[in-house]
């Protein structure tokens, strides 16, 4: 996953003059999304409230694993995001039940570069996102 779009120039079916089958699309050295390893911090809280009743908050962030060079791929997978907050809580009903909700909220972030195929357009990957989620346990 980590290997760069240019590595499709070394294919001999992409035009570019390549002899490297395997740097075509599913060869082992074929191309990639271009990630790059993030470093990445998380922060949670949990309080007890009360016998039963879990609150809990976290914060993560991490590095941009998406260079500008490598936009043109990452148009199907656009993992910009860079921090997200959640909160959350799980209700003790009894009988070993219990309710659980939670939110999490990606702020709106963006990546930005020139095509691989025509340096002349730019890209711009941008995500944000919500999820919210309800659990029941028995």
């Amino acid at each position: 996953m980590g290997y760069p779009i240019e590595n499709l120039f070394g294919c001999p079916t992409a035009g570019a003059g390549g002899t490297d089958l395997e740097s075509c699309m599913g060869g082992n050295n074929g191309p990639g999304f271009g990630w790059d390893d993030v470093g990445t911090m998380k922060f949670g809280l949990s309080w007890q409230a009360s016998p039963t009743l879990t609150l809990r908050a976290g914060y993560s962030k991490a590095d941009q694993p998406i260079a500008a060079s490598q936009v043109l791929l990452n148009i199907i997978a656009p993992a910009v995001i860079e921090q997200h907050f959640t909160v959350g809580l799980t209700r003790q009903l009894g009988n070993d039940r219990e309710f659980s909700a939670m939110l999490m909220v990606a702020p709106s972030n963006s990546v930005s570069g020139a095509s691989t195929f025509d340096p002349t357009q730019t890209i711009e990957l941008e995500m944000d996102q919500l999820e919210v989620e309800f659990a029941y346990r028995f």
